[in-house]
């Protein structure tokens, strides 16, 4: 997949290397949707909208991963103004384009360099009075893992919320705003207060719910006499059915006979059609009457040997299918 360069730092990694970026490529239409993406990224990143174009190529990068495109949407959030997420993104390019032995791994390298300078770092410390079993943090959305707790974070400027939760505690909430200069936020999470029944969420437990009756039908006969009826209804269609074809199959046999069929199935073109209709509907029939008298004894069986009980269970499903239906029976008795 070939990606234009749209910085000058990359245009410059393109001196070493082909200035194509070729992503993993993946089959169908993911390649396709990534390629898409990646056109309407590049387009939006020209016209300066920056905030649009980043999540197109972040969309791109995830369906078609490329050591090209991580670049292109890195040097997409270092001009929406989010240093911390082009920042991360240069380094896991980095990474990447080591393991792979392609030398933008430099370029990714020093461009990450350049904005540790630009950085603000937001530091969240767990007092041991607040770490109890089960605690969580969670950081814009993000949970923050244990490996953080204490560790300087690079985060974008702006708004953010930091939210601590743990099982039978009241849920502990924070902002504060990251500035677009460097510098370091800490955030000290407190022992959270106690508050008997409230769930991982912080919050008090629903109500419980009663249980939405079943789509089920008791009745004095009981479920297996339910079935029965059913089933001896549905063989009763079955034959109708069978009956029809029947009629058709006698009706084509005649107008085939009339069209210059001779005994020994000496037909004309017109002959051999619908005695060949004749022959499928014919088919159809036969097996319509024997799926019909197999329904027809299959109830009177049910029939007879239900047992003296009610509130048994019997739900009936239609299933619709290209050429017909048929009836799903599904008791409990």
């Amino acid at each position: 997949m070939k990606r234009a360069p749209v910085a000058a730092l990359v245009a410059c990694a393109a001196i070493l290397t082909p200035c194509a970026a070729r992503a993993q490529a993946p089959a169908g239409d993911a390649k396709a949707a990534a390629e898409a993406l990646y056109e309407e990224g590049h387009t939006l990143d020209e016209q300066g909208r920056y905030a649009q174009a980043c999540p197109k190529y972040a969309e791109s990068l995830r369906l078609d991963p490329g050591i090209g495109v991580m670049l292109h949407l890195a040097s997409c959030w270092e001009k929406a103004g989010k240093p911390a997420s082009a920042w991360a993104e240069y380094r896991e390019a980095e990474q990447v384009a080591a393991r792979a032995g392609d030398n933008r791994s430099e370029v990714a390298r020093t461009r990450a360099e350049a904005l540790e300078a630009r950085l603000h770092r937001l530091t969240i410390v767990v007092s041991p009075a607040a770490a109890v079993e089960g605690l969580a943090i969670v950081r814009d959305g993000e949970t923050v893992g244990k490996a953080q707790w204490g560790a300087p974070v690079p985060v974008d400027p702006g708004a953010h919320t930091v939210v601590a939760i743990a099982p039978d505690k009241r849920r502990w909430q924070t902002s504060f705003v990251a500035g677009d200069v460097p510098g370091e936020t800490t955030l000290t999470i407190p022992p959270l207060v106690a508050e008997p029944g409230a769930d991982a969420s912080g919050a008090a437990p629903a109500p419980p719910v009663e249980p939405t009756p079943s789509h089920t039908t008791a009745s004095r006969w009981g479920g297996q006499r339910i079935a029965a009826v059913a089933s001896a209804a549905a063989g009763v269609v079955f034959v109708g059915l069978g009956a029809g074809f029947g009629i058709a199959t006698k009706v084509k046999l005649d107008q085939s006979n009339s069209s210059g069929c001779q005994p020994g199935n000496r037909c004309t073109v017109a002959g051999a059609a619908l005695r060949n209709d004749a022959l499928d509907d014919g088919r159809i029939a036969t097996i319509a009457f024997v799926a019909g008298l197999a329904a027809v004894a299959g109830g009177a069986v049910l029939w007879f040997t239900a047992p003296r009980r009610s509130g048994a269970q019997v739900g009936v499903t239609a299933l619709p299918g290209m050429a017909g239906g048929a009836a799903s029976i599904v008791g409990r008795w």
